[in-house]
């Protein structure tokens, strides 16, 4: 799809101030040659070929070095027996990644202009909501992303600390692979981030009609005031619209926030594709490798590795399925006050005009979030996802009592 940027042109304090709330993100993104912009004097571009060269640089690299190591060490292992069938099965396990790695590059790249209007939209979403120069919701929601990804730092820490302990691959092997590994639990970080960035905005969205209802009531004029729009301790900015254009400018605001849904939908869904994909063969390698330690009893401090690498992988898909659940409920909360605007018999026929347009709106915009239309994510995915890891561990149960 081809963006336009004069439309969503907006003032360089209004995209500072979301570039700052992001800033945690990118700059771990950076470091692994990840650009979701260009910043140009007060607005944001694509990325230049400079940029994008060094991505590609970056990321062949690491491959050419995983390449070398991978095919070194190969030439020097003389294992036989099941133990090569699991040394076998790590191998191709490590290739994946590797792949999964080149793809996830040339992706991401792909969808650049994406990513720019992504921005633009919350930029836009933030000026309807009279939010965008409130810079202590910004602070807020900064502090937010840095504490989750701060317990995401510490928690692969840990675990990388223990994995390099095992010695289950050799050092250099063991890092790039971490490195990989890393980067692909990132992604879906990156993910929760941006679709709690719109459950927020849907929040305050909701709040304001909810106000609106109040009001009307009442017979009030109306007149939001901001302390009047506390969520959850956080102040929004105050919300002063006259009767007449209140409710479409909420459902020019929902439109938008479901256009940056599917943009975002758009860049990540092979990320989300890859982490469901990919957390469930790990899930099944685990399985198998661990009921081999256990029956070998050669390395039985290896089961609790396995354990906590696989519940890593589930807590990752869970998170990502419980924030596109949550925003889901606040779509849902969305229609149900719009629909109570609609039966409201006291409002002008144009307020009523108004929210019937609006529930088009939410009609069109489901917010559901898929990976490639396949996978809607939700938490019904997750009963699914565990209904079918239980099923195959059964199987795999059953299978290794053949050898």
């Amino acid at each position: 799809m081809e963006v336009i940027d004069d439309p969503y042109k907006m003032d360089a304090t209004k995209i500072d101030l979301i570039l700052y709330m992001l800033r945690p993100l990118t700059i771990i993104e950076n470091l692994f040659g990840r650009f979701r912009y260009r910043k140009v004097g007060g607005n944001i571009e694509i990325l230049s070929r400079r940029m994008k060269f060094y991505a590609i640089f970056l990321a062949s690299l690491t491959v050419a070095a995983f390449g070398i190591i991978f095919v070194n060490e190969g030439l020097q292992q003389t294992v036989t027996g099941i133990s090569k069938i699991v040394d076998i099965v790590d191998k191709v396990a490590s290739v994946t990644i590797v792949i999964q790695h080149i793809l996830s590059t040339v992706i991401f790249l792909h969808y650049t202009k994406n990513n720019v209007h992504i921005i633009k939209l919350i930029a836009h979403i933030d000026d309807n909501l009279n939010i965008s120069k409130n810079r202590q919701f910004y602070k807020d929601s900064r502090r937010l992303i840095q504490i989750g990804i701060s317990i995401f730092i510490i928690i692969y820490i840990l675990l990388t600390i223990y994995k390099l302990n095992t010695k289950i691959y050799e050092l250099p092997t063991e890092i790039l692979l971490t490195i990989f590994d890393f980067e692909r639990h990132l992604e879906v970080l990156a993910f929760c981030i941006f679709i709690k960035t719109m459950k927020d905005r849907l929040s305050i969205v909701n709040k304001v009609l909810e106000h609106v209802i109040v009001t009307k009531n009442r017979g009030h004029t109306l007149n939001i005031p901001a302390k009047n729009l506390r969520n959850q301790n956080v102040l929004y900015a105050g919300f002063t619209i006259n009767d007449s254009s209140i409710i479409r400018t909420l459902g020019i605001t929902y439109d938008l926030i479901g256009e940056a849904c599917d943009e975002i939908n758009k860049v990540f869904k092979f990320h989300i594709f890859k982490a469901l994909f990919t957390t469930f063969v790990y899930i099944i390698i685990t399985i198998w490798s661990s009921i081999h330690y256990i029956r070998t009893s050669t390395a039985p401090h290896l089961l609790f590795l396995f354990i906590s690498l696989g519940l890593l992988d589930i807590v990752s898909v869970g998170i990502m399925a419980y924030t596109c659940e949550v925003l889901l409920l606040k779509r849902n909360s969305t229609k149900i006050l719009v629909n109570e605007l609609i039966m409201n018999y006291d409002l002008t026929r144009q307020m009523r005009l108004q929210a019937k347009a609006f529930m088009e709106l939410i009609e069109v915009w489901p917010l559901q979030i898929y990976a490639y239309d396949m996978f809607a994510i939700d938490i019904k995915l997750m009963l699914k996802f565990i209904s079918v890891s239980t099923t195959y561990l059964i199987v795999i149960i059953q299978v290794s009592h053949f050898y």
